[in-house]
């Protein structure tokens, strides 16, 4: 009986390894960035076999997930009922893609971003708060929804195309002329689906850049004769302009400077004009919503933005905050590369490699939940600043400070 009964207890215990091992617990999403690899956790089993719905977004060979491009998909086992989720985030942010619901109606677009500034019988057009897209127009062929255009400022020139194939396959680029088509692809990259195209294009006379988004008529066949993104090109100039108020200034470039003073004069001159261009776009942008940025970000102390959001913030953690600033600045002064940014520093001399020294500068000073507490309330200012369009990008994307367990375990062990 004995025997009988220890005989059930083993073949009971087996069969609970293999339950265990068939339902290995899995992280339900794995999120990355596009190019960065991850190896699947908490495998008990090598040879599982797993398909992504949408290759396009995530692959994923020997258990390890490769990021493809923005997006989402489902990662499935083939031989287990196992499945998670692999998210590829996007590093730049410039601007909020447009409506891409082929054949909405104009109603459907009016109820989404209000009311218009043009309107025509086949277009509708908005001006946004955004300094880095500041119009959106959308073109419609009987009624529906065919195109969707961004027009984007020229100061997102160096990073415009970065966000474009972050998130589209580049077709056909030309660097010289600052053009590139692009295509948004899903399901098997062995049998890619297409289902619209982007085309951006640098426009002279308005001296702004044009992003078109536009459906694919097939998917079956490389398909750049069946997007017609002139539809929207054609007709944008024209309605860009509309919008545009342009104002004479009092100056004059030396056309040809051959003396050191000549040129600075020229310089003098273009720096001006540029401060009373940005002024004009900010009394615009308090017109239409009543915010406004103090100073051009290139004129911005960040320390000074840092402290007037801790100013405004009323939650409890506010004093993570506090600390943060401080021991950034601490940072910065021990830093000899960086001390000269001790007591003031612009948006655009934080750089990301600074932002991962100081991941390291904490980790360095502090043990447990410490370093991790404090780097995630520094960044939420920095989510803020570049909501705010002080950072075209932000800079503390992609760092990370992970809470050392083992050093938690061991302080209340001591304890």
């Amino acid at each position: 009986m004995k025997k009988e009964f220890s005989l059930i207890m083993l073949l009971t215990a087996m069969l609970t390894l293999i339950s265990c091992k068939d339902d290995a617990p899995l992280p339900t999403t794995y999120t990355m960035y596009q190019g960065e690899t991850q190896y699947i956790e908490s495998l008990t089993d090598d040879d599982l076999m797993w398909n992504s719905e949408n290759e396009f977004v995530a692959t994923i060979k020997s258990n390890v997930i490769t990021g493809q491009y923005v997006g989402k998909t489902i990662v499935k086992s083939t031989t287990t009922n196992q499945m998670f989720y692999v998210e590829v985030k996007p590093r730049y942010n410039i601007y909020e893609e447009p409506c891409l619901e082929w054949g909405a109606s104009k109603a459907t677009i009016k109820a989404k971003y209000g009311t218009p500034q043009f309107e025509d019988s086949n277009n509708l057009m908005y001006q946004t708060h955004s300094y880095n897209a500041p119009v959106k127009l959308f073109v419609f062929e009987n009624g529906e929804l065919s195109t969707s255009v961004v027009v984007c400022s020229i100061y997102t020139a160096d990073q415009l195309g970065d966000f474009l194939m972050e998130r589209y396959i580049p077709i056909k680029v030309d660097e010289e002329e600052y053009s590139a088509i692009l295509l948004h692809c899903y399901g098997e990259i062995s049998n890619p689906q297409i289902d619209y195209g982007v085309a951006m294009q640098y426009n002279p006379s308005i001296d702004a850049i044009l992003v078109a988004y536009t459906p694919v008529i097939s998917s079956k066949s490389l398909p750049l004769d069946d997007i017609d993104f002139n539809i929207a090109f054609r007709s944008i100039e024209k309605k860009v302009t509309h919008l545009r108020k342009k104002e004479s200034l009092p100056f004059y470039l030396i056309a040809k400077p051959t003396t050191p003073k000549e040129r600075q004069k020229n310089k003098e001159i273009l720096e001006m004009a540029e401060k009373i261009r940005f002024e004009k776009e900010q009394e615009l942008k308090e017109q239409q919503t009543g915010l406004r940025l103090a100073k051009h970000p290139e004129e911005i102390n960040f320390f000074d933005y840092f402290q007037a959001f801790i100013d405004n913030y009323t939650k409890a953690d506010v004093r993570h905050m506090r600390r943060g600033l401080a021991i950034f600045k601490e940072f910065l002064k021990e830093k000899k590369k960086y001390r000269a940014f001790s007591d003031a520093i612009r948006p655009d001399q934080i750089s990301k490699e600074m932002i991962r020294e100081f991941a390291d500068y904490l980790q360095s000073r502090f043990t447990g939940e410490g370093p991790h507490t404090l780097f995630q309330r520094f960044k939420k200012v920095f989510k803020k600043a570049t909501e705010d369009e002080i950072f075209l990008r932000n800079p503390c994307d992609g760092v990370v400070i992970k809470i050392d367990s083992q050093q938690i375990k061991k302080d209340i062990l001591n304890g």
